[in-house]
């Protein structure tokens, strides 16, 4: 019989990740959980505030925190629709380069993607179900880790 966890051990174990990441993200998750009455308004202040710490992230469990909450809100916008049908594909297509773009400076070190960073960031995100194995990104940035493929990329000829 598969062992249910119980509610307390989700929160003491919500409770020490927020004392592990940085205090500023972990406020914006703490006012995320908080929100009952999610407006647009809201929803795009969180944004803004996620990418905005998604570039001063330090550590795995803290970009990956981020990860999920940004993933999480904009589940969460369009559940409550508050993105009008017209507009729902531009959203996506929005949010989609959204999330593209942070794990892209996940990647970086100083102000240059690092190819072997990237594919890391993206096995993690495989891992995590928020981003299909299948995905065009994954595999570019896969494929495109091996230093012989930038080489060819760069000089026209690979070694």
């Amino acid at each position: 019989m598969p062992m249910v966890e119980h509610p307390s051990d989700t929160q003491a174990e919500l409770d020490a990740l927020l004392q592990r990441i940085a205090p500023a993200i972990a406020d914006v998750i703490s006012r995320l959980m908080a929100v009952h009455d999610l407006s647009w308004a809201d929803a795009r202040k969180f944004r803004d505030e996620i990418v905005d710490l998604n570039g001063i992230a330090e550590t795995d469990e803290e970009q990956s925190t981020l990860l999920f909450a940004f993933v999480s809100l904009m589940d969460r916008v369009e559940q409550l629709e508050l993105i009008d049908s017209a507009s729902l594909e531009d959203f996506r297509r929005v949010r989609r380069a959204d999330y593209l773009m942070m794990l892209n400076v996940q990647a970086m070190v100083g102000d240059i993607i690092v190819p072997d960073r990237l594919a890391y960031v993206t096995r993690r995100e495989i891992e995590a179900g928020r981003l299909g194995a299948d995905d065009e990104f994954s595999a570019f940035a896969v494929q495109n880790s091996a230093p012989k493929s930038w080489f060819k990329k760069l000089f026209g000829k690979g070694r």
